[in-house]
Parts: structure tokens; sequence; C-alpha cells
């Protein structure tokens, strides 16, 4: 049997027609076309603060615990060097 454009279970999650899949080394995250944007905004701001939390580990040669999973603190940190950078959503 064949069917086109219906819902599927990919992994447990319910997947309709035209929503949206982005995945990467850490996992894969499923939205709605309507919630699309959105949802690759706060991606793509996630992306921005783990390369801040590496530029961390290096300048500090910190253990990489310290700084990742990545902690509101960090997160925190990486929105005011945002802002002041004027890079990201800071």
């Amino acid at each position: 049997m064949y069917e086109a454009n219906g819902a599927i279970n990919c992994g447990g999650a319910l997947v309709f027609p035209g929503d949206v899949m982005v995945e990467d080394d850490d996992g894969a995250v499923i939205a709605p076309s309507q919630l699309a944007e959105g949802v690759i905004d706060r991606i793509e701001d996630q992306d921005r603060a783990e390369v801040f939390a590496i530029g961390l580990f290096d300048e500090e040669k910190a253990p990489p615990g310290r700084y990742y999973p990545i902690s509101e603190e960090t997160k925190e940190r990486y929105r005011r060097w945002a802002a002041e950078h004027g890079e990201g959503d800071g």
C-alpha cells in the first residue's frame, strides 16, 4: 500500500505534510510549518550560543562541563555579549 501526503510517526513524533524538520549531531526538531520561522530563529540563536560557549572554553581553558550543556547563566552571558556586539537576537 502506498500513501502520499499523509501524517507519519517519526521517532514518536507525529509529522504532517509541510512540517519542517531541522537536525544536527545533537538531535532533531520537528515544527508545524506555521511555527517554522520562530523555531528556526531559536535554533540559530542556540547555535550562536554554542559557538560563544566554545569560545569561553578556549579563552578560559575551562573544562567542557563548565559551559555545556549551556546553563541559563551562560545563555544570559551570551545574550549580553550579543547585544553589545550587535549579533543574534541579543
